[in-house]
């Protein structure tokens, strides 16, 4: 799409203009509103931080009490949420351990994420306290004591606007700040624009947590309470079939799986009663779990993680990270009274000992993203521009100060792309593009397109015509394929719900959707169970290898491809026509296993 330089130069300026008035605006409605609820003259960061990231903060919280990187509110009671509160953080799971807790203690707490509302009022009212994904945080609604937990995903490439965000716009009288030091500084700097002042509180960790002297180097070494920490699903399943071979009873948790079931396996291994003492899983414990770890083991330090440019890159995992994972190790208030941590191969010891030493590197910016207005006054100037366009054109036209970067939108780019030949209105097409997609699975995507299709059309989507979609009934798996498939099949379930909040005159039945989806989790969750019996059914020669790739491929040369118009013609041309397809099987369990729709 081209524009001459003059358009450029015109809608440049109208940004400019538009920019400057939308801060102004911004800036007039938080001083009002915070005279009106009388907003005392410092906000309260509440600092709660340890060399290890790690421990829970003493009973002599003033507040309320929480715990920073399990992402959850510990002895909750009414006096101390105040009558107005809101909890946010960036795990879905992590409310599904927060909400008992807080309505089991007299206060009633109502659950929002994006693809559930679940009220503690029996009438389905809204309550005055709420947990909720921070992605969800209301900007609008007045509280007397908000909690933003891990602040410091303000850095997040990907989600980094959420915190920054919240933070800037919750209403509240109090606001209580959770996170690593090494956000602190840039903390204070944002605030400052606002003229507010910060208070800080430091806390220590409350047990010990030391580093063994001597790696694992065999699994025969493994003691009951130790977590193997893998950094891909094809070290996950090779351990944990190895274990269960050697007789242990183990539990495994990585990030695909459903919150429900992450729960089932971690409230498994943290029963002394229970048979299963060992756990193994992926850096998902790391956020939004509490459980009763002995010993940390890595099982590498070398973990897979994507740049700027999408390109796949393999290092050594961050001090953050390294931090904070092994600080699961030995809690407060669990069986354990110590921690220790350690690594399962002798050259790793070491380095693991040089990464827990070193000190955090200061976050410098936090992540902001285009809102749905700003792209719309684009698009008044430039009507025939695609929404991949004017995504390029407001990026491009950006200007930020030092404390501000543009967040990565390769992914909703991707999904544009893959609903550009379908007639959307602007601000459906970009709600569309937000929804939670995993581009990596052809499956979730056809599904995708498939209910954007639907939507164009007006064609309401029931839950008979989902379930016969997705082929239901649902069986229980008998090998990995067939339990990726089911997992790819949960994701569409979450993507209807997520997409029923937005557009429910078209996603009409969304109750029938939800009950159909936790019959779902209940087949997950018993081939989660049975693991290792799927394992072995599947064999374990091709695990995490693609068809097709040379077990000698060198993974430090290989990135995947970048997303770009030809690949998503690519993928437009394999889901047009759906009716023509046939199933097929993979034994790649890295990528989810692809079964064609019927359909359009």
């Amino acid at each position: 799409m081209r524009h001459s330089w003059n358009q450029l130069r015109r809608l440049h300026k109208t940004w400019i203009i538009a920019n400057r008035q939308l801060q102004l605006t911004r800036f007039l409605s938080c001083v009002h509103h915070h005279n009106y609820i009388s907003l005392p003259s410092s906000w309260s960061l509440v600092r709660y931080y340890s060399s290890n990231n790690n421990g829970k903060i003493p009973k002599d919280f003033d507040s309320l009490i929480a715990t920073t990187k399990d992402e959850t509110i510990q002895n909750i009671n009414k006096d101390e949420w105040g009558d107005i509160g809101e909890e946010l953080t960036g795990k879905k799971l992590t409310k599904e351990e927060l909400l008992p807790k807080a309505n089991n203690s007299g206060v009633n707490c109502d659950l929002i994420t994006g693809e559930e509302r679940r009220y503690a009022n029996l009438n389905q009212t809204p309550s005055e306290h709420v947990a909720c994904t921070v992605e969800m945080s209301s900007i609008t609604q007045p509280y007397e004591v908000a909690v933003i937990d891990e602040i410091q995903m303000v850095r997040d490439p990907e989600r980094g606007w959420a915190w920054t965000r919240a933070l800037l716009g919750i209403a509240a009288e109090e606001i209580h700040l959770c996170g690593e030091k090494a956000a602190l500084n840039l903390i204070i700097e944002l605030l400052s624009t606002t003229g507010e002042t910060v208070e800080v509180k430091e806390y220590k960790r409350l047990t010990k947590l030391t580093v063994e002297g001597n790696a694992l180097e065999t699994l025969e070494n493994v003691q009951p309470g130790d977590c193997i920490v893998c950094f891909s699903k094809r070290d996950i399943y090779n351990v944990s079939l190895k274990l269960e071979r050697m007789g242990y009873n183990v539990a495994t948790i990585y990030g695909t799986l459903p919150p429900a079931t992450k729960l089932i396996q971690s409230n498994k291994f943290n029963d002394p009663q229970d048979p299963c003492n060992v756990l193994v899983a992926t850096d998902a414990i790391g956020m939004g779990l509490n459980l009763s770890i002995r010993r940390i083991i890595f099982h590498s330090l070398i973990k897979p993680t994507f740049n700027s440019k999408n390109e796949k890159t393999l290092d050594v995992i961050p001090v953050s990270q390294a931090l904070q994972i092994a600080g699961r190790a030995g809690r407060f208030n669990t069986q354990y009274s110590e921690g220790y941590v350690t690594t399962f191969k002798s050259e790793d010891l070491q380095i693991l000992k040089d990464v827990l030493a070193s000190s955090i590197d200061e976050i410098e910016a936090a992540g902001l993203h285009p809102t749905l207005d700003q792209i719309e006054m684009f698009s008044f100037l430039l009507p025939s521009a695609t929404l991949s366009n004017l995504l390029d054109i407001f990026i491009s036209l950006s200007q930020l100060n030092a404390h501000y970067f543009m967040c990565n939108i390769e992914s909703i780019k991707f999904l544009a792309g893959i609903l550009e030949h379908i007639p959307l209105p602007l601000r459906a097409r970009y709600v569309f593009c937000c929804a939670p997609v995993d581009n990596k699975s052809n499956f979730v995507c056809a599904m995708f397109l498939k209910y954007a299709r639907q939507f164009a059309n007006n064609q309401p989507m029931t839950v008979n015509w989902l379930c016969q979609t997705l082929k239901l009934p649902f069986h229980q798996p008998h090998n990995m394929s067939e339990l990726d498939h089911l997992l790819s099949v949960y994701d569409c379930f979450d993507l209807y719900l997520w997409l029923s909040y937005r557009f429910p005159d078209v996603f009409l039945d969304q109750e029938l959707v939800r009950n159909v989806q936790r019959k779902l989790d209940d087949v997950i969750m018993e081939g989660v169970l049975n693991i290792t019996k799927l394992l072995r059914a599947s064999g374990i020669s091709h695990l995490g290898q693609n068809r097709g790739q040379s077990r000698s491929t060198n993974p430090l040369t290989t990135n995947p491809p970048r997303y770009n118009n030809k690949q998503v013609n690519m993928f437009l041309n394999q889901t047009n026509d759906i009716d023509n397809s046939t199933e097929s099987s993979s034994t790649n369990y890295e990528i989810p296993y692809v079964k064609k729709l019927n359909g359009n």
